[in-house]
């Protein structure tokens, strides 16, 4: 899945940057459910322009957040 959808995230990171953010999210649900992972929203999501920084105490925690925002992952 990843393979094939690189080239559609280069094409909208040069053609479109703003549906990029979108279609990231888009990519990161599909591995959640690929890999069985259900995920469980509680409370308010952080504002737009905000800095999410996570403590990898495990391995979702990429998938989850991108899962649920339009970030830039680093």
């Amino acid at each position: 899945v990843t393979l094939a959808l690189m080239p559609v995230q280069a094409l909208l990171l040069a053609v479109a940057p703003r549906l990029a953010g979108r279609f990231g999210a888009f990519y990161w649900r599909l591995v959640a459910r690929l890999i069985g992972t259900r995920v469980r929203i509680e409370g308010e999501p952080p504002a737009q322009g905000a800095l999410i920084a996570a403590n990898h105490s495990s391995w979702l925690d990429i998938i989850v957040l991108g899962s649920l925002t339009p970030a830039s992952l680093v």
